[in-house]
């Protein structure tokens, strides 16, 4: 997860100190970043730690959800498919 102070263009209607912003994230654990979409400050950096963080975490999720397949081609059986297909362009 990330915490986003965003508008920080806007200083003088600033409602959450940076600090009050980085002490909530620490109490939780999480990344804290303040960005401004108006001077395209922290932007960039702020998607690449969210980026970050689920590739982080994303493996483990993966591993225990996602089941194993596999597949047995048999190349004799695709050799047979294609001569009896009607779709080869064969005239």
């Amino acid at each position: 997860m990330l915490l986003v102070g965003n508008k920080t263009d806007l200083q003088d209607r600033r409602q959450v100190r940076d600090m009050d912003g980085r002490n909530l994230a620490q109490e939780h654990n999480i990344s804290f970043i303040e960005t401004s979409a108006l001077r395209n400050e922290n932007i960039e950096e702020a998607f690449s730690m969210l980026v970050g963080n689920i590739m982080t975490k994303q493996p483990h999720t993966m591993r225990a959800t996602s089941p194993s397949i596999t597949l047995d081609i048999d190349e004799d059986e695709d050799e047979e498919r294609e001569k009896r297909s009607c779709c080869l362009g064969r005239s």
